[in-house]
């Protein structure tokens, strides 16, 4: 294909290819930096170099694409919200531990005849101002006129952080929760929870439905 040939084209190409490795691997965002520099340094080198012999040129090529490959990696790292510092998930240092866990309902989820699912938005983790999308599953809610898009929930319990498939058979609920940048969940029942008043307008009044497993 003659637009392949085109050398913005190969650029973008594994600018993409960056991005999707950083996706799958999630790499650490200090080491993705240093590689940054790294292949920067050979940029800068080979760019002499190719000014000098026209052998050169190809190796100036691979070091653009190597360069453009890492800066797709960090552009990835940036928007990942669990290197956040401000996330909550770097306030669970225990899973076995309670919190007190103040958020704001953002999205019903699809659930069923038992379980209620809802993405929540966590403002404050034992008093301590934090931020993060969540889990929220609630037992025996029963169609409970208090729960609805919105609400500001305090829940005392275990957040329970996701982990990676052991099993390479078995299909990764972590890594599809990370993906939609959900780091973690909270369990709860209907009457264990204390909600507010305050109903967050800007979320609406409105369930949406989504496809969570």
């Amino acid at each position: 294909m003659k637009i392949l040939q085109f050398p913005l084209m190969k650029i973008t190409i594994w600018f993409v290819l960056g991005i999707v490795f950083s996706s799958y691997f999630n790499p650490n965002p200090s080491t993705t930096f240093t590689f940054i520099g790294i292949f920067f340094v050979v940029f800068i080198i080979t760019l002499y170099l190719s000014k000098k012999d026209f052998i050169q040129k190809i190796y100036f090529g691979i070091a653009t694409y190597l360069l453009f490959f890492q800066i797709g990696c960090f552009t990835h790292v940036i928007h990942n919200e669990i290197y956040n510092e401000n996330n909550y998930v770097h306030l669970i240092k225990n899973e076995t531990d309670y919190h007190s866990v103040e958020l704001v309902l953002r999205e019903k989820l699809k659930g069923n005849s038992k379980v209620d699912k809802y993405i929540g938005l966590v403002k404050k983790v034992d008093n301590k101002s934090c931020s993060g999308r969540i889990l929220v599953q609630i037992h025996d809610a029963n169609g409970d006129s208090r729960i609805q898009i919105g609400s500001n929930f305090q829940i005392y319990g275990k957040c329970i952080l996701n982990k990676k498939s052991l099993n390479p058979n078995q299909f990764d609920y972590g890594s599809y929760l990370n993906n939609k940048s959900i780091f973690g969940q909270i369990y709860t029942n209907a009457y264990s929870i204390k909600i507010s008043d305050k109903i967050d307008k800007k979320f609406g009044i409105t369930p949406i439905e989504l496809e969570i497993i």
